[in-house]
């Protein structure tokens, strides 16, 4: 009977070894998951950032052309203004001045 009682504890020994290892590779399976998790997290979020610093960037671009463009529109208002009145101004004066321009 003894010899029976000692295979039987043997069998139990091995299916408990066993339910142990699949324990082991479950429990390393889900950590492995998990830090592939996490990595995915981390790479979501530098891409997010990534474009949104990219954008942030193309919208400065384009607000500085954006100014560049009304700067010289503005440049030229300025400069058609100051050679009009440059022009117009002398003959205002003579007009005021009843025809007299002063030398």
């Amino acid at each position: 009977m003894k010899g029976m009682e000692i295979v039987t504890a043997q069998r139990i020994n091995e299916e408990e070894l066993e339910a142990l290892n699949r324990a082991v590779a479950q429990r390393e399976q889900r950590r492995q998951d998990e830090q592939r998790r996490r990595q995915e997290r981390t790479l979501r979020r530098e891409l997010a950032e990534a474009a949104k610093r990219e954008q942030q960037r193309v919208m400065q671009r384009a607000f500085l052309r954006g100014m560049g463009a009304a700067a010289c529109i503005l440049g030229t208002v300025f400069c058609l203004t100051v050679s009009a009145w440059t022009a117009i101004f002398p003959a205002a004066l003579a007009l005021v001045l009843g025809g007299r321009v002063a030398r």
